[in-house]
């Protein structure tokens, strides 16, 4: 599954002493895509795939800013037993910004029980 996007956003003007997207910029153009993927292994095991890329720029009369984001994200799940599940994943995520670049990379895991 693919799926893209984009929006523009104006200020209708200041607010009262709060900072948001509009703090610094007058307007907010925001653009991105995603892909999604899954495929069953076998009938106990699945593997999903995620990734997903955006961009926001401020502009206007105080504009500069400007953050894009990326993301990665696999996932392997199987069944162990009839009530027991379990899941392993990667997930990596990047942010470039005028104000707070952000790195991390986790290793995910769950185990899932029902009775």
């Amino acid at each position: 599954t693919y799926t893209l996007f984009q929006s523009n956003s104006d200020s209708f003007g200041a607010a009262a002493g709060g900072v948001d997207d509009f703090s610094t910029s007058a307007s907010v153009k925001q653009r991105g895509m995603s892909s999604n993927f899954s495929h069953r292994l076998s009938p106990m095991t699945s593997l999903n795939a995620f990734s997903s890329w955006s961009r926001s720029d401020g502009g206007g009369a105080g504009g500069g800013l400007s953050t894009t984001q990326r993301s990665y994200n696999m996932n392997v799940s199987t069944r162990i037993s009839p009530y027991i599940n379990m899941s392993l994943g990667f997930r990596a995520s990047r942010a470039e910004s005028t104000t707070a670049p952000y790195r991390e990379n986790a290793l995910l895991g769950s185990m899932t029980a029902q009775f």
